[in-house]
């Protein structure tokens, strides 16, 4: 038996093509992806690219350790698929399931061998994890888990009930289960609080209420940007992220200004002019003292006085608004969850 060594090259994940999607009335569904790539053997080290009919097996685990497998007991689909120079290009269908059961994490097992023989499976790599399939499904609405959006129109209809897009709920900073919204949980985590209980069963939404958004400081290889000198004294509310990362926090500042400082009027030095008058009269610039014996005033000098010098100064501008802001309109953050509601 020719021993094999196998390679994927290409797999799409968030963007594998979707051949086709049907929910069924009992909230079944049944998907089908179409699965392309490039198969290697010994051959191709003498740069002989193999061609010919091969089994490829799919199994689907919501574990990454092959244990929990989708589907039970039935035996996993297997599809006879020509391979030309290597190449191939075929379609795989999941388990038919509830929406609950596979909006979990999906990872893919592939396995493959020379059509019509009695050889043994051989598993191409690691188990591949391919997301869920509500993802896929999803993108028909250009909509992910853990995507927001504005959201122009008000929360409820008159009779109360609900006016965002199904699936949509508000960035409020709400508890949600991590079972109901594993899809999810799984795109944010506890990015945005832990849902005040740790390693419990739920998590927080982000909230966005009264807050602007703004762009993590660093690239894709975490690599800091260096464009928010205070990133370092983020804060994460509900337990979540602080800091450069997604989820914190930052309460509003006001920077002084790049190109024109803030700043009093420098007087230099200068002197302040004292003046009194004689009760009754206007006349200035001269000093009198109150004699309780005479009942009468005795000019005492007849020339102004000053106060000391106090040297170049400036002054503590007071007054301002309770922000600094740019003119701005109000929307809802709403967030994709990834549930069919």
């Amino acid at each position: 038996m020719k021993r094999m060594r196998s390679m994927i090259v290409v797999l799409w994940l968030g963007g594998m093509a979707l051949a086709d999607a049907v929910i069924f009335g009992d909230g079944q569904i049944d998907t089908a992806y179409t699965y392309q790539g490039r198969l290697e053997t010994a051959d191709d080290l003498a740069g002989k690219k193999i061609s010919g009919v091969y089994d490829f097996r799919f199994s689907f685990y919501t574990d990454p350790n092959g244990v929990n497998r989708i589907g039970g007991n039935d035996e996993p689909e297997i599809v006879p698929t020509i391979v030309t120079a290597g190449l191939f290009s075929l379609e795989f269908h999941l388990p038919a399931g509830d929406m609950a059961q596979l909006a979990a994490p999906i990872y893919l097992r592939v396995e493959v061998r020379r059509s019509n023989s009695e050889d043994p499976f051989i598993a191409i790599g690691r188990l591949q994890r391919i997301g869920t399939v509500p993802r896929a499904l999803f993108a028909a609405n250009g909509a992910f888990p853990g995507e927001i959006k504005a959201w122009a129109g008000r929360l409820k209809h008159v009779d109360g009930s609900s006016n965002l897009p199904p699936g949509w709920k508000l960035c409020d900073g709400s508890i949600v289960s991590r079972e109901e919204f594993n899809a999810l949980y799984d795109a944010i985590g506890d990015s945005w609080g832990d849902g005040a209980d740790g390693e419990g069963p739920n998590f927080n939404l982000p909230d966005l209420c009264g807050r602007f958004l703004r762009g993590v400081d660093k690239d894709a290889l975490n690599n800091n940007k260096g464009r928010d000198p205070d990133s370092d004294n983020r804060i994460g509310e509900n337990g979540g992220n602080s800091m450069n990362e997604v989820g914190s926090i930052q309460h509003y500042a006001t920077g002084m200004p790049k190109y024109n400082d803030f700043k009093a009027e420098n007087a230099g030095t200068h002197q302040h002019q004292i003046k009194t008058y004689y009760p009754g009269t206007t006349s200035a610039s001269r000093w009198y003292v109150h004699s309780s014996h005479a009942g009468d005033y005795t000019l005492l000098h007849d020339y102004s006085v000053f106060t000391e010098p106090d040297g170049s100064h400036i002054h503590t501008i007071t007054g301002g608004d309770q922000e600094t802001r740019p003119e701005n309109a109000y929307v809802y953050w709403i967030i994709y969850t990834g549930i069919f509601e």
